[in-house]
């Protein structure tokens, strides 16, 4: 993985100002390569992380101090040049302090000039609202420009500057910090948005509450880069096994319930032309598939019986009350009907052990509902449209069918089935499974 171009170029254009300034001046040496070495660097860093984690590469350089380093190099090239040219006199502050203003204001021109830059490349519609939506320099160009008005202030010393920029924190709005809460807000919204399971919300909430604590003890309210890893790691460290062990949970029943609905449509008398047992052009091995589909599934679904008894107390029966499964059911994620599950767990479920065989009316019953197209959940599209909505509400209306084309615009899913209830469905399954 590399931290994606769009993501990458703003940031190089800044440091790129150096280099640039530098060879228009016709400057080299020591204090030249050690910015070379400087940029070099941020593009290894950026090489080593994910696509758009940006933070990551904002708190390796900083623990670097690269952007420092950067800033005194260039200084020091300047002043050197400076010196060499003006018969060995020192440089005075004033001509630092006008460089480094002036530095700035090129930085801000570079910024600008490459998002622009990657406005007009954009290959499509989307690919511009994301652009325009995660790009936007002006949040930081207003922070430099803060430095700069900072500077122009009449009686600034060089020293002084320094010295502000550190007291008012604009030393630290252009390290990153200022992206970490707004990205702490931006996945809880999603999180909620996309109706992610309670667990995954509460770990959210709570890395969110614990930045707005850390931040309220700061002057600058922003929480160090380094202090907030440790704090983020311990979070994910908190909640880690808990989802750990959820979805070990969950994926145990819902392999029993995936046997389930394999063992009871295997009798249906189609059943060797459907999938997963029909072998195009070979009838003889489709019902051979059938067959062993009806003879092995018991067997294995009384393992899986085994290991979710053994590793975490439950029965079948419990699904009713597994948070991962209320969520899917809630948030319309399951794909099985209501009558599709309940016919599973209350009449398939009995018959389904080691040498037994389905019954003639309940296999009528499943081969009828197959046919009516009884069985998916007709709301089953509905979190799709929740994720096209939230992905409009943050990219701007029309992103997501736009990033979607070729796909087509989002349907309706073709059932018969009725609407899950769930307080129904869960009150039938305890008065009628055993």
């Amino acid at each position: 993985m590399a931290l994606d171009k769009m993501m990458l170029d703003p940031l190089m254009a800044g440091f790129n100002f150096y280099l640039d300034d530098l060879n228009n001046k016709n400057i080299k040496g020591a204090d030249y390569d050690e910015i070379v070495s400087l940029v070099e660097r941020v593009k290894q860093i950026a090489a080593e992380v994910d696509a758009y984690d940006m933070a990551s590469v904002y708190a390796k350089m900083q623990e670097e101090n690269i952007q420092t380093k950067m800033t005194e190099a260039y200084t020091r090239a300047l002043s050197g040049a400076s010196s060499s040219g003006n018969g060995g006199a020192a440089f005075d502050d004033n001509s630092l302090l006008k460089q480094n203003l002036d530095a700035l204001r090129s930085a801000i021109a570079s910024i600008r000039k490459a998002y622009t830059q990657m406005l007009d490349n954009a290959t499509d519609n989307a690919t511009r609202m994301e652009i325009e939506a995660l790009q936007n320099p002006e949040p930081s160009i207003k922070k430099i420009e803060e430095a700069i008005a900072l500077g122009e202030q009449p009686g600034m010393t060089y020293p002084m500057f320094l010295y502000q920029l550190v007291a008012q924190g604009l030393d630290k709005a252009v390290e990153g910090h200022t992206l970490q809460r707004p990205m702490l807000e931006h996945q809880l919204q999603s999180q909620k948005a996309l109706m992610a399971t309670p667990m995954s919300i509460a770990c959210a909430e709570e890395k969110l509450q614990e930045y707005n604590k850390l931040a309220a003890q700061n002057q600058f309210d922003f929480v160090e880069i380094h202090e907030w890893e440790l704090v983020s790691d311990r979070i994910d460290r908190k909640y880690a096994p808990l989802m750990a062990q959820s979805a070990a949970k969950y994926r145990l029943f819902r392999k029993i319930i995936d046997l389930l609905d394999d063992w009871s449509l295997s009798y249906c008398p189609f059943a060797p032309d459907i999938a997963p047992w029909n072998v195009i052009g070979d009838p003889q091995r489709s019902r051979e598939n059938v067959r062993r589909s009806q003879n092995t599934d018991p067997g294995l679904l009384a393992e899986y019986e085994k290991l979710l008894a053994k590793y975490f107390g439950l029965h079948l029966k419990d699904v009713i009350n597994d948070e991962t499964f209320i969520n899917e059911v809630k948030s319309n994620a399951i794909n099985d009907s209501q009558e599709l599950l309940e016919y599973l767990l209350v009449e398939v479920y009995p018959h389904c052990n080691p040498f037994a065989q389905l019954p003639q009316n309940l296999i009528d019953v499943r081969s009828d509902m197959y046919r009516g197209k009884r069985e998916v959940n007709p709301e089953a599209h509905l979190p799709a449209l929740r994720l096209r909505d939230y992905l409009d509400s943050i990219y701007g209306v029309g992103y997501y069918d736009s990033k979607n084309a070729q796909y087509g615009p989002i349907k309706p899913v073709e059932s018969n089935a009725a609407k899950w209830n769930f307080d129904a469905f869960a009150s039938s399954i305890s008065q009628k499974m055993n």
